[in-house]
């Protein structure tokens, strides 16, 4: 798309008044469309009607198609004692395209019905439609009959248009979204000097990616060495859109949905085969195009302790939310080994849990105790992530360190 003027105002010309009891209609008229929506690529197609009722001279007749994006918020700036010192305006805009072409020139518009033909390409990318508190993406075509230098004087009409783009996950490149994916974390509880044997959390999907109405089988299980109860384990849907100025950057989440499960004991290893989260049925916007706003989606376990209200430990994974699902791969849930442990490992597990058990007996055994189950649990964490996860499958592990680095 090129802006082509073909004709540019000059000041000298005089103020002939307001004279818009001259014209009957003026109106955008759009040809090729289904309710004003279009796709990336195709042309929007159409005329602008003007029925003249008396012959006037005009200051010509301008078209404008446009297509922008903006982000704007306000936030409170505190000073000593939390006490509100003024406010902060944060702005960011983005032109797409912006074509205004005079459909006729300045001079005497004869009295009688004119059409104007007009054609322009929707060039991609483009961001879908989008509006919320924070955030606005639109396209339009306006038209103004220029009557003379006051522009109050204008005769204009204006359509909006839409712009879709369906996330088709089957042309997905980056990321593979029928590959599995699995994150693992571990933390330890202190109290004062001593540290507790480590919690460890997997979580793993057997896909990333889904469409509104699925259902993601997560599968997950929590390794808890630890002398605290794990009360509640929460597994969160959440979208999370990102808004970027020239000097900050704002996040919003929204939960989707929400699982919960629990109470894991101290000492022990609960195990989840598979934990149904239903995708809500909503709309998938398609915003990669734009530099200025994102969406994305994210799933992540969170572990909360006894006595606590916040998690302890959160395990994230990101996925990918299409409008049209994938056809290459199952629905069902595929079988996952650590879910259905062998039998060797089901006797390696009873002798880390007699290790424990011997080692609360006295000080100076639970000291060598501990790090012989810390040892233990470290090689068969090891040797189970090696028969699980295959080397295609996408780890997520240093995913937490570059989460907030990321560009929506």
């Amino acid at each position: 798309m090129s802006l082509e003027v073909t004709h540019e105002l000059r000041d000298d010309e005089e103020d002939i008044g307001d004279q818009s009891g001259n014209v009957r209609q003026l109106e955008i008229v759009l040809l090729n469309n289904h309710n004003n929506t279009y796709y990336p690529g195709q042309f929007v197609q159409g005329h602008v009607i003007v029925d003249v009722k008396r012959a006037f001279i005009t200051r010509g007749i301008l078209l404008q198609f446009c297509g922008r994006a903006g982000v704007y918020w306000t936030e409170k700036q505190r000073g000593a004692q939390d006490k509100c010192i003024g406010v902060m305006h944060y702005e960011a805009q983005e032109e797409y395209f912006n074509i205004r072409n005079f459909i006729f020139e300045p001079g005497l518009i004869p009295a009688e019905v004119h059409k104007f033909p007009f054609k322009f390409q929707l060039v991609p990318p483009l961001p879908d439609n989008y509006e919320d508190s924070l955030c606005q993406i639109e396209y339009f075509l306006e038209v103004r009959l220029k009557q003379d230098t006051n522009t109050n004087h204008d005769i204009q009409d204006r359509q909006d248009i839409l712009i879709v783009d369906p996330i088709d996950l089957n042309q997905l490149i980056l990321p593979d979204v029928t590959l599995p994916m699995h994150s693992q974390k571990t933390t330890s509880f202190c109290c004062w000097c001593c540290t507790s044997p480590p919690l460890v959390a997997f979580l793993r999907l057997p896909r990333s990616g889904y469409t509104p109405g699925e259902t993601i089988h997560i599968q997950a299980d929590i390794e808890n060495c630890s002398n605290r109860t794990i009360q509640t384990v929460k597994f969160t849907l959440y979208q999370e859109r990102g808004y970027r100025t020239q000097n900050k950057f704002h996040k919003h989440r929204d939960v989707l949905g929400q699982v919960v499960r629990g109470p894991v004991k101290p000492s022990s290893t609960t195990e989840w085969p598979d934990i149904p989260l239903k995708v809500p049925r909503q709309q998938i916007f398609n915003v990669t195009a734009s530099k200025i706003f994102g969406i994305r989606y994210m799933l992540e376990m969170d572990i909360i302790p006894s006595g606590n209200s916040k998690p302890k430990l959160s395990v994230p994974l990101e996925v990918t939310l299409g409008s049209i699902p994938l056809t290459s791969v199952s629905l069902a849930t595929p079988a996952h080994s650590r879910m259905q442990p062998n039998k060797r490992q089901q006797e390696d597990r009873e002798k880390v849990k007699d290790l424990e058990r011997k080692t609360k007996k006295g000080s100076t055994a639970s000291v060598y105790g501990s790090q012989v189950v810390n040892n233990e649990s470290r090689q068969r964490r090891k040797d189970r992530n090696r028969k699980i996860y295959p080397e295609d499958t996408i780890d997520t592990t240093e995913y937490d360190e570059k989460i907030h680095s990321r560009d929506y």
